[in-house]
């Protein structure tokens, strides 16, 4: 992951170890940052990890079978990230489980929030809509 840096001097604030991150752009809600990367652990999967924004500790790490190359959205105390497996998945912010997954045709663009749903495009020439819990 880059570093995080102040945007006023351009100091480095902290960065903090992951596997290479395809999509380049974290989330960040209620003090945690959230990425998803194409291999995060010893095994060699992929995943998404979440660090405390201040301090760039890190809070919890959860592999996916596949990597999770589109940047992630926070929505309602739920994070929501597209992998290249077709699936849609659904975390749980403070602890990392996995909340549910979605499977689609194709690849998934980026979860976007609008209006109290999350929309998500597939290389299948569908949009997805989900409502937040």
């Amino acid at each position: 992951m880059a570093p995080t840096l102040n945007a006023t001097t351009g100091d480095q604030l902290w960065n903090a170890p992951t596997g290479p991150v395809d999509s380049g752009r974290p989330a960040v809600a209620n003090g945690t940052v959230y990425v998803g990367t194409e291999d995060c652990c010893p095994s060699g999967a992929a995943g998404v990890f979440a660090f405390d924004a201040a301090t760039g500790s890190p809070i919890w790490q959860t592999p996916t079978p596949i990597e999770v190359a589109a940047p992630l959205a926070v929505a309602n105390g739920v994070v929501y990230a597209g992998a290249t497996d077709f699936n849609i998945y659904a975390f749980d912010p403070m602890a990392g489980d996995v909340l549910w997954t979605y499977p689609t045709g194709g690849y998934v663009s980026s979860p976007i929030v609008v209006d109290g749903r999350v929309y998500v495009g597939s290389f299948d020439n569908k949009v997805y809509a989900f409502g937040l819990p």
